[in-house]
């Protein structure tokens, strides 16, 4: 029997999904790929300038790659008119760099530790049983990765 989170209990949910699916072949083979975790020394240059998964990279499984993006954006947005008159130089745009890291930072300590217990069964069943038991401390923690 399948269990909780398979293609065929998920497809359970959805008959309408499944009636149309019912006679493709199956692919039983897993793909994938990654961690495709990507650092950079800094995300400035003179009149240049990285936003998003190109600013720094660690993997997807936390799903804050379009949040990321758009703090990133958002620091440049309002620093750009001021660094644009400046000569958009790389001493004017400094205070994005200093944003976008501190982002960077948030983001890659959740994930690099979400990736970590992923890569320890035991642990995770653990840590995700003592959360379950303790949903306050899970809300907290989830807030504090939100900061």
């Amino acid at each position: 029997m399948p269990g909780p989170g398979s293609i065929e209990s998920s497809l359970r949910r959805f008959p309408a999904l499944a009636s149309r699916l019912a006679d493709a072949p199956a692919n039983s083979r897993a793909r994938g790929a990654g961690p495709f975790a990507q650092g950079v020394r800094s995300r400035i240059a003179d009149r240049f300038v990285l936003v998003g998964d190109s600013a720094g990279y660690v993997d997807a499984i936390t799903g804050e790659g379009i949040s990321l993006a758009l703090a990133g954006a958002q620091a440049l947005g309002a620093i750009l008119p001021g660094a644009l008159e400046r000569g958009a130089t790389r001493a004017s745009l400094l205070p994005y760099e200093r944003a976008a890291a501190r982002e960077f930072r948030r983001y890659s300590v959740v994930c690099r530790s979400v990736l970590g217990l992923a890569r320890r069964p035991r642990l995770r069943r653990r840590v995700v049983r003592f959360l379950g038991s303790h949903p306050g401390l899970f809300e907290r923690l989830i807030a504090l990765a939100l900061a």
